[in-house]
């Protein structure tokens, strides 16, 4: 084989190595990496959620809802095989609010009052939702409308 050519095949030898070992990298870093994340970047776009009371049915054209005294008002049901994490919540209107998860029977305070009506809540780990339950917010008091604003995501278990 000519000299030339010999180092043409070594030069993509090479280069077909280094590509090989960044690959390899690269899924090793996506497998220790929590699923659904972007790698220092964030949640997926596909897995984040957003939710407002502007966009709730039935609510008032100031982004009011009614929130019963009685039975929490359901935002979202977390799908069977994702956890919800909610980052950031503000809820308004009323001193009694707390967000809540609910699996059947079982209503668990994630966010309780005066702190849901009191300040925002923002953290970089957040709370999070078991899969197959509900994110509600519940109202301990009496009937009361209120606004709110929820942001998160949604990982694999």
């Amino acid at each position: 084989m000519n000299p030339a050519r010999l180092s043409v095949v070594f030069l993509l030898v090479v280069v077909g190595a280094i590509l090989v070992g960044a690959r390899a990298a690269s899924r090793s870093a996506a497998a220790i990496a929590m699923p659904g994340v972007a790698a220092a970047a964030g949640p997926a776009a596909a897995s984040v959620v957003n939710i407002d009371s502007f966009n709730f049915p039935g609510a008032s054209p100031y982004g009011e809802v009614l929130i019963s005294g009685v039975d929490p008002l359901v935002l979202l049901q977390v799908p069977a095989d994702r956890w919800l994490v909610i980052t950031d919540c503000a809820i308004t209107g009323g001193p009694f609010f707390s967000l809540v998860e609910v699996a059947g029977p079982t209503v668990t305070t994630k966010r309780g009052p005066p702190f849901c009506a009191l300040e925002f809540f923002h953290s970089s780990v957040g709370l999070a939702f078991a899969p197959g339950t509900q994110l509600a917010i519940r109202n301990s008091g009496s009937d009361q409308v209120g606004a709110f604003t929820l942001t998160g995501y949604l990982v694999r278990d």
